[in-house]
């Protein structure tokens, strides 16, 4: 019984892998031709950015009340709907003519993608026993990175033989792909039940303030990183190749070194993996600006994208931990919504820092972020600890009066 409820757990896991890596090579395929499209329209850069950052926004304002519908519904209806959403954006995409038509477009698209995201993550927590979660998680994150990194070029192929809105109709029978595949493989999960023993607000609340920290570091880290690298690299005198090659050990660190550590390191502290990621996140960002050969702006950049991950799937994974499982979609949604908050908040302080006090300066932003982050986390788990050891100590007595 008990081998065959691990194989369908795995068989559910590698369905979602599989899932979100179909979908997000149907991400990948219009990422570089959207802003194409708006260019063609004559919209200008800034009006393009702001139309990117819709996207965003939506996502961050939405997570929350999808996350309430997960607990509520289930994960399956919820991703199925997030998949449609996103399927039926990207086919009326390219015959959007106005520049109120393209926010709206994204605004949904930002829905849809929250709820993608919110749905199968809430999926693999609830699948996942505490010592897997990393890991699992971060093979989530390894096929997320390989259906986008390998989109772009499918997309950019089509374009050549076909046409500008052949990767649009590729993305939308993608979604369709993967709904199905979710549709027939994937159970509705469902927790709802009630605690025996209520916990305290308080405390609840210490715990998931350290992911819900960290997911606004990585969101702050990732888009500035990908926003302005190539930037500064091309400031440093690099060529396309090398900064391109720069960007890839980037996101390859993000999605290869999660699942190396959950695998390596089962059963370590998650506080401890938590507080190293950030710890290694703060440091890379204060020396990188001082790289300059191309061993060292490579190892940087591989540390950066690997601290980065893992501050990601640790933080997940430790919501998969403390959260009740009746609330699992909450929690992932709060999650989703700092992550969406830090992926608004990182491109604009980067692009005052690159600006105003230099292109170094988007990594020191990092750097100053995340030590104030590590600060705030360390407060917040001695905070919870002597809360928690006040309680035993206050139980402690009550037991020995009652004695």
């Amino acid at each position: 019984m008990g081998d065959k409820n691990f194989f369908n757990i795995q068989k559910q896991l590698l369905t979602l892998y599989l899932c979100i890596a179909v979908g997000g090579i149907g991400m990948g395929v219009v990422i570089p031709l959207i802003p194409l499209t708006l260019r063609d329209q004559g919209i200008s850069t800034t009006t393009i950015g702001l139309i990117a950052t819709t996207m965003s926004v939506s996502g961050a304002l939405f997570a929350v009340p999808i996350g309430k519908l997960v607990d509520k519904f289930g994960s399956k209806v919820v991703l199925l709907t997030g998949l449609a959403i996103y399927g039926v954006c990207m086919l009326i995409f390219p015959f959007a003519k106005t520049i109120i038509s393209y926010y709206i477009i994204r605004a949904i698209e930002g829905i849809g993608w929250a709820a993608i995201w919110v749905g199968t993550e809430t999926i693999i927590n609830l699948l996942s026993s505490p010592e897997d979660r990393i890991r699992n998680l971060g093979l989530y994150g390894v096929f997320t990175g390989l259906g986008i990194g390998v989109g772009p070029l499918l997309g950019m192929t089509g374009v050549e033989r076909f046409g500008n809105y052949f990767p649009f109709i590729i993305s939308f029978v993608i979604s369709l792909l993967a709904m199905l595949m979710v549709l027939f493989f994937v159970e509705n999960i469902k927790a709802s039940y009630k605690k025996e023993k209520q916990v305290d607000s308080y405390l609840i609340l210490g715990l998931i303030q350290l992911p819900l920290l960290a997911a606004f570091l990585y969101g702050v880290t990732e888009t500035t990183v990908t926003s302005f690298l190539s930037l500064y690299l091309r400031e440093l005198g690099l060529n396309s190749v090398e900064t391109g090659t720069i960007i890839t050990i980037f996101v390859l660190g993000g999605i290869a070194v999660p699942p190396l550590v959950g695998f390596f390191v089962k059963g370590l502290n998650k506080f401890i993996i938590l507080l190293a990621a950030g710890l290694s996140l703060t440091a890379c960002t204060l020396a990188f600006p001082w790289f300059k050969t191309s061993l060292l702006l490579n190892g940087g950049t591989l540390i950066l994208g690997g601290s980065a991950g893992l501050l990601y799937v640790t933080a997940l994974s430790i919501i998969g931990d403390r959260v009740d499982r009746s609330h699992m979609g909450t929690g992932n949604a709060l999650f989703t919504s700092l992550y969406g908050i830090g992926s608004i908040v990182g491109p604009i302080t980067g692009g005052v820092s690159y600006q105003y006090f230099g292109p170094r300066f988007i990594f020191y932003q990092i750097a100053a972020m995340a030590a104030v982050g590590l600060i705030l986390i360390l407060i917040i788990r001695l905070t919870s600890l002597i809360y928690r050891k006040v309680l035993d100590e206050k139980e402690a007595i009550g037991k020995g009066r009652e004695s």
